[in-house]
């Protein structure tokens, strides 16, 4: 039975309720757990109006919300209170989120900004105007199963255990899931955690995949704005977060992905992928140059190797904006992928001893992909015409070679025989938080097959 509060105190030094004398005080109440611990406690309670200090900002929104929501009437206020100060807070201290974040978040869960009683002195407010009938949280450890099963109805494949490891276990990756008020799984928004270098520098970007609704997914909420919230949600509690430091949030949604997102005012398009392709039996004589291809697995060392190729090609492409390669990437990428098998070569110049290229076929009964190649613009044709002699020769495929790239590479391909041709794949950053220009960095992609996470 619901029992009807008037107002929920979390401050710095308490939690109060009126008609309350809670056996618990807790010292710094902006832990998850103690918010946690109150209102499972109290799953009867419902308040009218429940008042934060500023320094509950430490909690992170979207927890927040969905953990105050559980507590709050429809039409209850949540007021944020910037005028009581304690000793206990360094007045030049920053909390890591902010009121717009929070009030935001609220916003997109089914609350409405009270702009009357806002004010740089005293509380703010949002009101729980409208329960949206979706529940959204960040994936779980325990979600896994319903994952799968959501992939297998939203892609027609599985996704194993091995598989969702490799992409986001160990720190490297997370997710954002929505629950309809069934408890069942019916969207996931997921990104994987990069290193970027943009005009030269190293930047923490995140790779968005495995964005997913339920194809049943809709009846209160169209499964376009269920994919719209999650999307925002993943722009305002990670793009625009400080503990993640990152700047910008991409991906590689085909064209009907990405006219949605165009249209909800989430991604703006900087770049296009084009494919080349090379055909059997044409062989462009004129970019032949003598080189020789070896397997990696016969130069151990590789990673060592293959340093100082790295530090040219990042110099050389010091304008573009790419993944940074480095050797632990590589590896993880290639040689710790727990369904693909990649066939990877060092190239050298006929008699030298120092690698001028390194790249990495898949091949398969259906295709032969150049996933990926790393060397410097002048070896970039040599490296290709390797990539094809071992395809041949080695592998044994029959098939034609194919490769994808980005606008500022398609003429560099086509110098090495290849038809190259625009795809309906984009690159496109986000646009709902706005953390760099697209123009500073629009068609100045550098990729390669292997940037995907599906190849």
């Amino acid at each position: 039975m619901t029992i009807e509060r008037d107002t929920l105190t979390i401050g710095l030094d308490r939690i109060t309720a009126e008609e309350r004398n809670p056996e618990t005080f807790f010292e710094m109440a902006n832990k998850i757990r103690d918010i946690d611990f109150l209102i499972k406690n109290n799953p009867e309670d419902k308040f009218k109006r429940i008042i934060i200090n500023e320094s509950c900002l430490d909690i992170e929104p979207l927890q927040t919300i969905n953990l105050l929501s559980d507590a709050l009437l429809i039409n209850g206020i949540i007021e944020i209170d910037k005028t009581k100060k304690t000793d206990r807070i360094d007045e030049a201290s920053s909390f890591r989120y902010d009121w717009a974040s929070v009030s935001r978040v609220g916003e997109l869960l089914g609350y409405e900004g009270l702009h009357s009683c806002d004010s740089t002195q005293g509380p703010r407010c949002i009101k729980k105007a409208t329960d949206i009938g979706f529940r959204f949280e960040y994936v779980k450890e325990n979600d896994f199963n319903e994952l799968s099963e959501l992939f297998a109805r939203a892609f027609g494949t599985s996704l194993t255990q091995e598989l969702f490891e490799w992409k986001y276990g160990n720190e490297k990756g997370h997710g954002l899931v929505a629950r309809d008020n069934s408890g069942k799984l019916v969207g996931h928004y997921g990104f994987i955690k990069r290193v970027a270098r943009i005009k030269g520098e190293s930047k923490i970007a995140y790779q968005v995949c495995d964005v997913m609704t339920d194809p049943s997914a809709g009846a209160s909420l169209k499964k376009h704005q269920l994919f719209g919230i999650l999307a925002t949600l993943f722009q305002i509690l990670i793009i625009n977060d400080s503990k993640y430091s990152s700047i910008i949030g991409y991906g590689f949604p085909n064209q009907r992905a990405m006219r949605l997102a165009e249209k909800l005012c989430l991604y703006q398009k900087v770049d296009t992928i084009y494919e080349a392709t090379w055909s059997k039996r044409k062989k462009n004589w004129l970019t032949a140059w003598p080189c020789r291809a070896e397997p990696l697995k016969a130069h151990p060392d590789w990673p060592f190797k293959i340093k100082t190729l790295l530090q040219k090609m990042h110099e050389e492409l010091k304008d573009k904006t790419m993944v940074e390669r480095s050797q632990e990437y590589l590896i993880n990428r290639y040689m710790e992928h727990p369904c693909n098998i990649y066939h990877g070569y060092l190239v050298f110049s006929i008699f030298g001893i120092r690698p001028v290229g390194l790249f990495w076929l898949k091949s398969d009964s259906s295709s032969l992909k150049l996933v990926e190649i790393i060397c410097c613009q002048k070896y970039h044709n040599a490296v290709i015409q390797a990539a094809r002699h071992i395809a041949k020769w080695k592998l044994y495929s029959s098939l034609q070679m194919t490769a994808w790239c980005a606008s500022s590479q398609a003429n560099l391909y086509r110098s090495s025989g290849a038809e190259v041709e625009e795809t309906d794949i984009f690159i496109p950053i986000n646009s709902a938080v706005r953390t760099i220009s697209p123009e500073a960095i629009n068609e100045s992609w550098w990729l390669s097959m292997g940037d995907t996470d599906f190849i």
